[in-house]
């Protein structure tokens, strides 16, 4: 969303970032271990624990162990995950559509919601907090009570503060 605004700034008339990363970010350690765990699953071939990863690291989140999060809610993110590695095309190609998004914040003029989970991992709350500072005019706008996937964790009241902001309210 940050690639297209800043490539095409005359398609987006309102910009909305929810748990967005953001290039050149160091990363904390423990999140970069899960990753290269996850990296190696993946490696071994093991489908069915990177999709459990994703859930632990995503949907669980750092605070929040399995049995805080509905089970329905956390079989459906895995099913989800695990759909989308059995996608996964490693000869497709593509790339970023501007060098860096993150040195040309400043340029972002439409209007933009940052929307974190409270209970995200601490570097994505912290990139949150980031690019609302960086982005001209940006509201910020934490969930309390869910972590990286508000839309399925908390749907309405992701879809209120959402609409709230698309209709000129926030």
């Amino acid at each position: 969303a940050l690639d297209l605004v800043l490539a095409r700034p005359d398609l987006v008339d309102r910009l909305v970032l929810v748990g967005a990363g953001i290039d050149g970010w160091d990363h904390d350690a423990t999140l970069r271990e899960t990753w290269a765990e996850e990296e190696a699953a993946f490696e071994r071939g093991d489908l069915d624990e990177v999709a459990w990863m994703n859930v632990r690291t995503w949907l669980d989140g750092p605070g929040r162990d399995e049995n805080s999060v509905p089970t329905a809610l956390r079989r459906r993110v895995y099913e989800m995950q695990r759909a989308a590695l059995d996608l996964e095309n490693p000869a497709a190609t593509g790339g970023w559509l501007t060098p860096s998004r993150r040195e040309r914040l400043g340029e972002v003029a439409a209007p933009t919601l940052v929307l974190v989970g409270a209970l995200d991992q601490r570097d994505f709350r912290r990139i949150a907090r980031f690019l609302a500072a960086e982005i001209p005019g940006a509201a910020f706008e934490e969930l309390p009570g869910v972590a990286h996937l508000p839309p399925l964790e908390r749907p309405e009241a992701f879809a209120r503060t959402v609409l709230g902001f698309l209709e000129g309210g926030a």
